[in-house]
């Protein structure tokens, strides 16, 4: 609903890590020639990334944010 009242007002809602990524991950797996791929991207976002970016719009998300997340793995 909010992402409909931003597209009539002309603002351009930024998507969530989340959706931006399965959104990618869709345009891209016909791409990837191995199975396994496009089996394992999202999975392992949603292991990793998502429990504490993932709610983030693509536009808070920095670098050190990205470092301190995956540096555990």
């Amino acid at each position: 609903m909010a992402a409909k009242n931003a597209a009539r007002k002309g603002v351009v809602a930024l998507p969530t890590l989340r959706d931006a990524a399965q959104q990618a991950h869709g345009e891209q797996q016909a791409g990837w020639r191995h199975p396994k791929y496009r089996a394992q991207w999202l999975p392992s976002l949603e292991a990793y990334a998502f429990p504490r970016l993932g709610g983030e719009t693509v536009d808070k998300i920095d670098g050190p944010r990205i470092r301190d997340t995956l540096l555990p793995v």
